[in-house]
């Protein structure tokens, strides 16, 4: 017995070595809420050698979100995004270890809903936010955070219909905060601030908001600066603090945009960025068709000259004349061992997108896009969180034969779309919203015919009561597709939408 426990130990020592994550300490950030289908803040803390590099990875089905960190000091922290699903994973993998576990979800998980919000609140300290603005059940659901952690990625805020700034005293937010509020904001999300923004960056190719509105919420003046699909409310901190109630004047301010500026809850599902409840189907097209390269047409113009001056070379020789076939059929296995170096056809990758904008045809927008792909473009798109370029979230939609995925992609530049026509009250112009859905796939509207199975898709899910929009056919830009990567990328259809608001009074 003395004998085999030292070697049973000894065994098991690179087992005990692997488990380098504390998951009593690892969790969600915004527990105990959370949003299905979207992503949610989620602390990773674990051991690593200081000096190494770990890789954190947020796994949901064909989907893989990393981020590199470099390990100061033990135990590390790391915050990824990590969607709220059931099938999730999380991963981290310093040198040849790796440890995957299944992390526990949110108990109180917030589906889409225009009566109740979900909103990151962030003051100084937390708790104050707290006092201020106090969930409310069936009206508002909140998670607290202290200022200097503000999130520097928009994908942290995913779950998010809001964020509230308390920020009186002027503090200056971590670098990065700026990109992330105008990426949340073109997605269609609102944010309130009390008190001023001060960002640790400049402003760089960020499109500016729009001009301030000017309205007035139990008294208080609030100023609205249009930003895409989203806004941002800002009101003075001392007007606010001195006002009958902060959080009725904050609250509406957040309903005013969720409503689309209507007194009451539109009809139908509200916007959200986890899976539709109807999600959005159709055929894809073909294959990718191989493209003829230099390993085609050089063996092939190879063994056209060996045939055509092979034989007749070897005919002048009298010795020679019996081999006149050997130039055809030595250049044929030759051209045939070439041709196998030509490289395989890239994939056919198909995409529709909706492109969410406001009223400025400069102004910001965002892109919803369905990608569908050959198998073989990619078994699993991966996604580094601190790559440069457009900061991409894609979902996968579960389906049969070509993979597909739903993708959020903000601040999309570039898009154009020609005159469009008006949803209100439930018609397209004069027309109702189903009749013109099917002139549209007849191809007798302003829409293509790829363009109206998105347009009808839309228009099932978004034509009920109180909802007003102008859609249009949208032009991509040549570069559109960049995020996408490699393969034949096809834009089968786009369509440019723009929320109508309601005009009123406060």
């Amino acid at each position: 017995m003395r004998f085999w426990l030292p070697l049973l130990l000894l065994c098991l020592a690179p087992a005990l070595a692997a488990q380098k994550v504390d998951r009593v300490r690892s969790g969600f950030l915004s527990a105990p809420h959370g949003r299905p289908g979207t992503c949610a803040p989620y602390r990773v803390v674990f051991e690593a050698p200081a000096g190494s590099t770990a890789e954190v990875e947020s796994r949901w089905g064909s989907v893989v979100l990393t981020r590199q960190v470099a390990v100061a000091g033990s135990p590390t922290q790391a915050l990824i995004p990590v969607f709220v699903d059931p099938a999730v994973e999380v991963a981290v993998r310093v040198g040849e270890q790796q440890e995957t576990f299944q992390p526990v979800l949110p108990p109180r998980l917030l589906p889409a809903d225009y009566n109740r919000l979900y909103a990151a609140v962030f003051s100084r300290p937390a708790e104050a936010g707290r006092l201020v603005l106090p969930p409310e059940p069936g009206a508002l659901a909140a998670d607290y955070f202290e200022t200097g952690e503000f999130f520097t990625d928009w994908r942290l805020f995913d779950g998010y219909d809001a964020i509230v700034l308390f920020n009186p005293d002027d503090v200056r937010l971590p670098a990065g905060s700026q990109r992330a509020l105008a990426e949340f904001c073109s997605l269609g999300g609102s944010v309130f601030v009390a008190g001023s923004f001060r960002f640790g960056e400049q402003a760089g190719d960020l499109p500016a908001p729009g001009d301030p509105v000017p309205l007035v919420f139990s008294g208080v003046p609030v100023a609205r600066y249009e930003y895409g699909a989203g806004a941002i409310y800002r009101a003075d901190f001392a007007a606010l603090r001195d006002s009958p109630s902060a959080r009725k004047v904050i609250v509406d301010a957040l309903f005013h945009h969720a409503w689309f500026g209507a007194l009451k809850a539109p009809g139908g599902p509200p916007p959200a960025r986890a899976l539709p409840p109807a999600p959005f189907s159709y055929a894809h097209g073909p294959g990718a068709e191989p493209t003829p390269g230099f390993w085609f047409f050089g063996p092939a113009g190879l063994l056209l000259l060996a045939c055509a001056v092979g034989p007749l070379a070897l005919a002048r020789a009298a010795r020679l004349r019996a081999l006149q076939a050997l130039p055809a059929l030595g250049s044929a296995v030759l051209a045939g061992g070439l041709a196998l170096l030509q490289p395989p056809p890239e994939s056919a990758v198909e995409a529709y997108a909706l492109v969410q904008s406001g009223p400025r045809n400069d102004g910001p927008a965002a892109l919803r896009a369905w990608v569908v792909a050959q198998p073989q473009w990619r078994r699993q798109w991966q996604v580094p969180l601190e790559a440069p370029g457009v900061r991409i979230l894609p979902r996968p939609v579960a389906a049969t034969g070509w993979p597909r995925w739903e993708v959020d992609v903000p601040l999309a530049a570039g898009w154009a779309s020609r005159p469009g026509v008006r949803l209100a009250k439930a018609r397209v112009g004069e027309v109702l919203f189903r009749d013109y859905a099917k002139r549209a796939r007849e191809g007798s509207t302003e829409f293509a015919q790829e363009q109206a199975l998105l347009l009808e898709w839309w228009l099932e899910n978004n034509a009920w009561r109180g909802r007003e929009a102008t859609l249009a056919p949208a032009q991509e830009p040549a570069n559109w597709g960049t995020w996408l990567g490699d393969g034949q990328v096809r834009l089968r259809g786009a369509v440019s939408v723009t929320a109508g608001r309601v005009e009123r009074e406060n």
